[in-house]
């Protein structure tokens, strides 16, 4: 893990450490919003993506939008020749990978009545590219959880003890965004070549480790944003108050 020189005034500004908070806050309320959906409903999509042609496209559409402009927005560390890439520009490319998913439905560009009747579908180009989107999206914010937010310009051995617990989390959560992945990769594959159709077992499965992976990500960045240190702050005055 290297050690790079930061750029203090950025890494440290409140702003970006708020936006950092806002990014995880989004990522953690979607799929809480399509599981409340899901239970009003009595019924699970088969995937995040497929809540597009439900009554929560909008909220999707929308907060996938809001996540993809504040990455956009994202500078983070300067970068160094020993990287190799910077911060803003990873967070671009999850940034895109947001808005295609947003933008490029999962089952092609059909009504909502057909797409409540239809199986989740890599046929045609359109899915192929939200497809791509989707993991583009995720794979960026697994890499900074394994890599950009682990850094630090202090050597290991000087790294106070909530440094450590730090990145443990942000292993932990970049480790299990790939781990989703790779499943997912997995699955569609096996059913693709007609070996094993996991439907089979669990119906939405694709939810659930879609839903996985974006909690992890949420999860590095709530760390990362120092939320729980600002609720505590924000508590302890709202008490200390007579």
């Amino acid at each position: 893990m290297p050690e790079l020189p930061i750029r203090a005034e950025e890494d440290h500004a409140a702003s970006y450490k708020g936006l950092r908070r806002v990014v995880g806050i989004l990522g953690f309320l979607l799929p809480v919003s399509l599981i409340v959906a899901a239970i009003i409903r009595r019924d699970t999509e088969p995937s995040i993506s497929a809540y597009y042609y439900t009554g929560m496209g909008d909220v999707l559409v929308g907060t996938l939008a809001a996540i993809a402009a504040f990455l956009g927005s994202y500078r983070g560390y300067v970068a160094t020749h020993a990287e190799w890439i910077s911060d803003h520009n990873l967070a671009r490319i999850a940034a895109f990978g947001a808005i295609g998913v947003a933008l490029l439905p999962a089952n092609g560009f059909i009504d909502r009545d057909t797409a409540a009747a239809a199986v989740e579908s890599t046929s045609g180009i359109v899915p192929k590219l939200h497809l791509l989107s989707a993991a583009v999206f995720l794979g960026s914010l697994g890499c900074f959880a394994l890599f950009k937010f682990t850094r630090s310009a202090t050597p290991k051995s000087e790294w106070p003890a909530a440094k450590h617990r730090n990145n443990r989390i942000y292993i932990a959560s970049g480790r299990t965004i790939f781990a989703c992945l790779f499943i997912i990769a997995l699955m569609m594959g096996l059913r693709e070549l007609g070996i094993f159709d996991p439907d089979t077992l669990i119906s939405d499965w694709l939810f659930w480790l879609e839903v996985i992976a974006v909690w992890a990500f949420a999860l590095s960045w709530l760390v990362k944003g120092e939320t729980i240190e600002a609720t505590m702050r924000v508590l302890s005055r709202a008490t200390d108050q007579p």
